[in-house]
């Protein structure tokens, strides 16, 4: 059990699997590992098994209304470690008055509970129970125990699955905004493995022109120019412990296709917060293309020049080799009405002919 318990919380998944296991263990119907953001009303994790999957949205109801809830509202204050039973908070007969077990407890015979908190603080509060009927009786004080001895164990995995997936959830965030950037942005682990690339980098290594990815590692394709890469990574990889006063450092990679040589950037990744979002991350690599064409958005020009919705949509049109004809007829309007629109373009950024508008635009805004 323990196994498959450490197991579920590196890779992040199996759990419906665990609490089987720990339902199985303790001679129960249910169990249910779940954490809750109190202010939120989320549940962070919620690993859940009953021969009536129909009680998990019930539950889940209950744990995020204390109000309605007087188990719960007792079980919030309690201390890391406590294990305890419907009993601990409760008279049964008052307990069977609640709307808790009229609506959750009786219907899915669930009236013997054993819960341990795993942890209680800074807003969220998890927990593991497990539920069996009535007619197999109360969990005994030997099975308490027992609990007990497996609850560290249970409170070391739920940490590192919650911290595993914040650094997941953050590493996604960060990937999603590098994506937004135009040149190639590539992150490596402390082996020189490859951890992130965003979608510029991607496309670069997709075409293989010059620069690979193979068996997660950044490779040139020119045999010297792998040298000095691998000389660049070692060293920035090095300078991150401390261990190399020369760290990193600039190189243009040979392209296959007669290009122009891609112009990168290999620098230790000394940024805490960035570091820390992507875990392993330690090496930054910046790649550009100076062949590459970078076509603006009609909202960043929006946003940077003050265009109109139709002005930036024609500016794009122009940077990505329309002709004002072409895209009046595109869209319906005027070529007089296109003029216009462009003429209040040019005005806005400072331009006094369609070419240097152009340039400007593809220059990269």
């Amino acid at each position: 059990m323990l196994g498959q318990l450490y197991e579920s919380a590196a890779c992040g998944q199996g759990w419906d699997d665990t609490v089987r296991q720990l339902a199985a263990h303790w001679g129960a119907q249910t169990s249910w590992i779940a954490a809750l953001d109190v202010q939120r009303r989320e549940f962070a994790l919620s690993a859940f098994t009953s021969p009536s999957p129909e009680l998990l949205p019930v539950a889940m109801r209950f744990c995020s209304d204390a109000s309605a809830n007087p188990v719960m509202a007792v079980a919030l204050r309690s201390p890391v470690g406590l294990i305890g039973t419907f009993e601990y908070t409760m008279p049964r007969e008052e307990l069977v008055r609640t709307r808790l077990f009229e609506e959750a407890i009786r219907p899915f015979d669930a009236e013997e509970m054993m819960a341990v908190t795993l942890l209680n603080g800074e807003g969220l509060f998890v927990t593991c129970s497990v539920y069996r009927s009535r007619r197999i009786g109360a969990f005994t004080e030997d099975e308490k125990k027992r609990l007990g001895f497996d609850f560290a164990h249970m409170r070391r995995a739920v940490r590192i699955h919650l911290r595993l997936q914040e650094a997941r959830r953050r590493a996604a965030a960060l990937t999603e905004v590098l994506d937004h950037v135009t040149i190639g942005v590539i992150l490596l682990d402390r082996e020189g493995r490859l951890v992130v690339a965003n979608r510029t980098a991607r496309g670069m290594l997709d075409v293989r022109d010059g620069l690979r990815a193979r068996n997660r590692r950044l490779w040139a394709d020119h045999a010297v120019d792998g040298v000095l890469l691998r000389q660049r990574i070692d060293s920035a990889t090095l300078a991150v412990d401390g261990r190399c006063s020369v760290a990193g450092g600039e190189l243009a990679v040979r392209r296959p296709s007669g290009r122009r040589p891609y112009e990168l950037v290999v620098a230790p990744l000394t940024m805490v917060p960035l570091a820390w979002s992507v875990g392993a991350a330690r090496v930054l690599v910046l790649v550009q293309d100076p062949e590459a064409v970078v076509e603006p958005s009609a909202r960043m020009l929006r946003r940077q020049y003050g265009l109109t919705p139709a002005e930036a949509n024609v500016c794009v049109a122009l940077a990505g080799g329309a002709d004002l004809r072409g895209f009046a007829e595109a869209h319906g309007v005027s070529l007089g009405t296109v003029r216009t629109h462009l003429y209040r373009a040019m005005d806005k950024t400072g331009t006094r002919r369609q070419v240097e508008l152009v340039r400007l635009l593809v220059a990269g805004v």
